[in-house]
């Protein structure tokens, strides 16, 4: 989260570079740059894993609300959040950063839950 609050970019999007054969989701990134995202992106063009964590910042937040309306008026009710940001990659650039080597998990089973429980723990007894 410091990553995120302490950046200047109006997007950013997380990624782990170290996580490229086990990745969900994928990113493809030039020079901190989102060039590319997909679950099936060709293994020369995989950067990292996207972790679901971004921050988009009050002077991008009206048009990030606009294009929403445009997708859901196109009704595209299939798509992710994420995939307004997605939309804007060929108009402007959308910010990403590396964060190989810091923790983060998502819970999509209970073992992830346990697992970001015991890291907790393991910072409480390191204070």
């Amino acid at each position: 989260m410091k990553t995120l609050c302490n950046s200047k970019e109006d997007i950013l999007m997380l990624y782990d570079s170290s996580r490229k054969e086990e990745g969900d989701y994928l990113f493809y990134v030039e020079d901190n740059i989102l060039k590319d995202h997909g679950k099936e992106l060709l293994p020369e063009k995989i950067s990292g894993e996207y972790v679901g964590v971004s921050i988009i910042r009050k002077e991008f937040q009206e048009k990030f609300r606009e294009r929403l309306e445009l997708l859901i008026s196109q009704e595209k009710y299939d798509l992710w959040w994420e995939n307004v940001l997605y939309s804007f990659i060929e108009e402007r650039n959308v910010y990403v950063k590396d964060i190989k080597g810091l923790f983060w998990g998502e819970v999509d089973y209970i073992e992830d839950y346990y697992r970001i429980v015991n890291h907790l723990r393991k910072l409480e007894v390191e204070k």
